[in-house]
This record gives structure tokens, C-alpha cells and sequence, in this order.
């Protein structure tokens, strides 16, 4: 599993699901920065403010490729879509990807905004 720290690098998200997503940063859209990318198919995402669904709510956002044959990689790929899950409890982010995904609840699916 690959490990990498990054330089905290600001990203948009463009949300595809649900239709209708509206956020403090517009209609679809989520601003915020990548904070660590843990594999190939697991980055951690900290928003400019906290998103509400349901009756969560939080700034953390893991992300993992839809697909199985994407990843990662190229991280502003136009066609790599995205899950998006909110992170559900105060775990330490340097926790590892399953645990990070286990306590995580899936809300989006999006890609990021070039």
C-alpha cells in the first residue's frame, strides 16, 4: 500500500449525486484541500465548511475511486468520478484506509473541478 504526505494542496469538487447538492461554496460544488492521500485509492479531503446530511455533520471527506480500475494517480483526472464518505467519528487521521473507510458513511459521488 502506497503511503504518501502531500503539501496540503486546495481542490474543488464538482458533485454529480445527489443532483440537486448545494453547499457555502455554491450549487455542486465543495472547496476545500486535500490533506493526505493514504493509497492509490484512498485520499482524505477537509472542506472549507462543514456539510450537513442528514443529521451528521463534519469537514472531513474520504474519498475512493468508483471504479475498481481507477485510482488515484492522476488526482485531476476530468473522468475519475469519485465516492465521497463523511467521516463519522474522531479518529485520528493517520489511521489506515479501512479504518478511515469503516468510519466513514457514504453521502457523494463527485470528481474534482480543474
Amino acid at each position: 500500500m502506497i503511503k504518501a504526505k502531500v503539501n496540503r494542496k486546495d481542490y474543488d469538487i464538482l458533485v454529480s449525486e445527489p443532483w440537486d447538492f448545494v453547499s457555502l461554496d455554491g450549487k455542486n460544488l465543495i472547496k476545500g484541500e486535500i490533506i493526505d492521500i493514504v493509497s492509490e485509492s484512498c485520499v482524505i479531503y477537509k472542506t472549507n465548511h462543514k456539510l450537513q446530511f442528514e443529521n451528521k455533520e463534519g469537514n472531513i471527506l474520504i474519498l475512493s475511486p468508483r471504479h475498481r480500475e481507477d485510482n488515484f494517480e492522476n488526482l485531476i483526472d476530468e473522468k475519475l468520478t469519485f465516492n465521497c464518505n463523511l467521516l463519522m467519528s474522531n479518529i485520528e487521521l493517520t489511521e489506515n484506509e479501512n479504518v478511515l473507510k469503516t468510519n466513514s458513511k457514504f453521502v457523494l459521488i463527485a470528481s474534482f473541478k480543474k
